[in-house]
């Protein structure tokens, strides 16, 4: 799946998914978490290579991750799934599937959404 195809997703995710805690109340939560592959340098032509965090940033009640290349995607992954009561788009970039990780200095505790 490439994330290119938010695009049809749009209205879900903004008018509904976004707003529906804040529609009904505080009483409806909506837990989704939507990971979405993103970015060029793959060779998947200009349909399939873009890059679309900066239209969803400033959606309120939508929560945006972007992944890089510091630190554990995995364990990052983890909490969102078992913590968030929110809507989550959770952006990997695609150049990043091939590259090992590398740990931050410190608390791997302190990695947090």
């Amino acid at each position: 799946m490439f994330g290119d195809f938010l695009t049809l997703a749009c209205d879900q995710l903004i008018n509904h998914a976004a707003k529906f805690s804040w529609m009904y109340g505080d009483k409806v939560r909506v837990p989704l978490l939507v990971r979405a592959p993103m970015g060029g340098r793959r060779g998947y032509g200009p349909t399939h290579s873009q890059c679309l965090e900066k239209h969803f940033l400033g959606v309120p009640g939508l929560g945006v991750v972007a992944l890089h290349s510091l630190g554990d995607p995995g364990a990052l992954l983890r909490q969102a799934i078992l913590s968030e009561e929110d809507p989550l788009l959770f952006i990997e970039n695609k150049t990043l599937y091939s590259r090992p990780t590398r740990p931050l200095e410190g608390d791997p505790g302190e990695q947090r959404i």
